[in-house]
């Protein structure tokens, strides 16, 4: 039987010109047989719901707005824009998750000091809650005022755990586990198979459970085997064993 992966996390949405049949056979070819994929914005969520309905088993839409499309919005614009994810999700049922959603304040040297990234994320936890869709949370340089947040909403919600996956974690163990208290799973990407680089990744990954954890490619597929042999080598198990149980994990979060 042929392996039937998943990937965590893709944009393919943004490479459109190049995804066609052949794309799709190809990564089917390797075993990839569902894309979640992240959401940008409005143009990035029309594309995602044409390709899934092109192959709607292969392309999961997850739609949001992405804490790089809110720094380059104004407020208004932004607000506009999740009036029309709202009528978007009410219309699309094959949505499977609402993201990318957070913080980045890597981007945003400045830390939000309008705090409109703060609101834009925490309206976005309120529609999500509403729709009782997972979560794909970014947050770059920001862990601490997400997690703060992500408690808020958490303990607003009488404590009910929180579905969904952070996002090309890099953190450190102890990052990892308030995020993993709230009910989220760490998303691993190709960047843990750079050398000299995520360093607190690396150390945290040996010590974490292997259901805390999941494997995206956070491109066009194919890097996702990068990410799982980085990972492999760090745990001891053999690659196809890694994206096996990560594939399950995920089709219990956003296919189930």
């Amino acid at each position: 039987m042929s392996p039937q992966f998943i990937d965590a996390h893709a944009h393919l949405a943004e490479r459109a010109e190049r995804v066609g049949p052949e794309k799709i056979t190809e990564l089917k070819r390797l075993g990839i047989q569902t894309s979640i994929q992240g959401g940008v914005g409005p143009q990035d969520w029309e594309r995602q719901l044409k390709l899934a309905h092109l192959e709607p088993d292969f392309f999961k839409p997850v739609l949001g707005l992405h804490p790089w499309w809110v720094l380059e919005h104004s407020r208004e614009e932004s607000l506009q824009a999740l009036e029309a994810l709202e009528r978007l999700l009410g219309s699309n049922p094959e949505v499977v998750a609402l993201g990318e959603l957070g913080l980045d304040f890597f981007r945003d040297q400045e830390r939000d000091p309008s705090g409109v990234q703060r609101e834009i994320f925490e309206r976005q936890l309120g529609i999500a809650r509403q729709r009782d869709l997972p979560l794909v949370i970014h947050s770059v340089h920001a862990h601490e005022v997400t997690l703060d947040i992500l408690e808020r909403h958490q303990k607003s919600g009488s404590g009910v755990p929180l579905r969904g996956i952070v996002h090309a974690f890099s953190g450190s163990y102890e990052v990892a586990q308030r995020y993993l208290e709230l009910g989220l799973k760490l998303s691993i990407g190709p960047g843990i198979a750079q050398s000299g680089r995520f360093k607190q990744l690396k150390a945290a990954l040996p010590r974490l459970a292997p259901s805390d954890w999941v494997l995206e490619s956070d491109g066009e597929g194919h890097e996702l085997f990068q990410a799982a042999r980085a990972a492999s080598g760090l745990t001891g198990e053999s690659p196809e064993a890694v994206l096996e149980r990560s594939s399950q994990s995920l089709a219990r979060i956003f296919l189930s």
